[in-house]
C-alpha cells in the first residue's frame, strides 16, 4: 500500500526517505496552517471534559423592583 501512495502522489520513493517528508510538511505555509488547526481541534476534543461556566452562575444580580409613586394629574 505504501508503494501505491508514492505512485498516487507522483513522488520518487527516495525523496520521501530521511526526513524529506517532514521538511515538505513543515516548510509549506498551508501545511503548517492545517497542522495547527488539527492540533487545536485535537486539544479541544481532549479537553472537552471541562465544563463551561453557565449563564446561571454568571448572571447579574437582579435589582429590587421599584415602586413608582404616581400622583394624580391636576384637573
Amino acid at each position: 500500500m505504501a508503494a501505491e501512495d508514492v505512485v498516487a502522489t507522483g513522488a520518487d520513493p527516495s525523496e520521501l526517505e530521511g526526513g524529506r517528508l517532514l521538511q515538505e510538511i513543515f516548510t509549506s505555509p498551508l501545511n503548517l496552517l492545517l497542522l495547527g488547526l488539527y492540533i487545536f481541534l485535537l486539544y479541544k476534543i481532549v479537553r472537552g471534559g471541562v465544563p463551561v461556566a453557565t449563564t446561571t452562575t454568571m448572571s447579574r444580580p437582579r435589582c429590587p423592583a421599584s415602586s413608582r409613586v404616581t400622583s394624580p394629574l391636576p384637573n
